[in-house]
């Protein structure tokens, strides 16, 4: 299944040197962290600073921050589960604009974040994040639904964005998937998923999407 009904090719996206995530992804991430701390030259952490912030901070809030404005993407409210996957994961698939956070301020007037969050509820509101829908994607589509200015500053970012949603959609098709939330509901029946859903779903989609795989 490594060739695309299109004629891409999981080749094509840079998959073929990245390593499938074998066992538990948090447990990897937990080690990878680690070792980064060990190996660390020009960061280290202050525990003491650390523990005076726990102590300063609002517990209230804290446990409110979803009913409140704080955060961007807190105002999209999902009317079911299906909604709530399919804009999580196209959300989150999409986090890597803070490159372009200079350019999205100075055009736009708002970070990376705000941007994905906007796009994303543009596109759930006006047709869905189906699988056709995501690889069907154009460009000028692309300006439109996250509110980009025609600015050679942003042309890297369109085509990112563009790349990404066309390779998602491609590979829901290709696992003959209608959009992530089914793909979600597959995975929920895989054997591990019983007693490990997060890291089950993790591991798949990084394995199965270019864009979730950030392994370096």
């Amino acid at each position: 299944m490594r060739q695309m009904d299109d004629g891409f090719s999981i080749e094509d996206w840079g998959m073929d040197g990245v390593p499938p995530i074998d066992g538990d992804p948090f447990e990897l991430a937990r080690s990878s962290c680690l070792q980064a701390v060990q190996l660390a030259r020009d960061v280290s952490f202050d525990e003491d600073a650390l523990e005076r912030f726990a102590a300063q901070l609002d517990v209230v809030t804290v446990r409110d921050v979803m009913k409140g404005h704080m955060g961007e993407n807190c105002g999209i409210v999902a009317g079911d589960f299906r909604d709530a996957a399919n804009f999580a994961l196209s959300f989150g698939l999409l986090q890597f604009g803070h490159g372009f956070r200079y350019e999205l301020h100075r055009l736009c007037g708002r970070g990376a974040s705000k941007t994905i969050a906007l796009g994303v509820g543009n596109l759930s509101a006006g047709g869905g994040l189906s699988a056709v829908r995501l690889r069907d994607i154009t460009t000028a589509e692309i300006r439109q639904v996250f509110q980009l200015p025609s600015d050679d500053a942003l042309n890297d970012l369109v085509m990112q964005l563009h790349t990404v949603l066309q390779q998602a959609g491609t590979v829901l098709q290709t696992l003959g998937m209608d959009d992530f939330d089914a793909f979600c509901r597959q995975i929920r029946k895989n054997h591990e998923a019983t007693h490990h859903p997060a890291a089950a779903l993790v591991r798949e989609l990084a394995n199965r999407f270019p864009a979730f795989n950030d392994q370096g």
